[in-house]
């Protein structure tokens, strides 16, 4: 199934799913619909799937792009101030930073804890 057996692609896959899915939805629905496609496939390719389970909850909570994302980012776009041109290229660069950040630095961070 799609060829993949790295934990860091399935942690990447985990991220970027949960990321487009909460842009559209609430942050809980999004982690709701993203952590049980990722743990069976996690497992299914033999990868421990604590760490792209976990990669996947912190990915949806990156709702920065849309007003619909987050109650906060209607707030700031119904004040009017900002468009939501700005707002989706500013969300887009916080989204793949983000992204980046939890798939480099969450397996590290969970390995001094002790966890995965």
């Amino acid at each position: 199934m799609l060829g993949v057996s790295s934990a860091l692609v399935i942690t990447a896959m985990a991220v970027l799913l949960a990321i487009l899915i909460s842009e559209t939805t609430s942050n809980t629905a999004g982690a709701a619909v993203t952590v049980p496609i990722v743990v069976p496939l996690a497992m299914a390719r033999g990868v421990d799937p604590v760490i792209p389970a976990m990669a996947a909850t912190f990915g949806a909570s990156f709702g920065f792009m849309l007003p619909i994302s987050t109650p906060q980012n209607a707030i700031v776009y119904g004040s009017g101030c900002v468009c939501i041109a700005r707002m989706i290229r500013t969300g887009i660069s916080f989204d793949i930073i983000g992204g980046a950040l939890i798939i480099f630095f969450l397996p590290t961070v969970a390995a001094l804890v002790g966890i995965g």
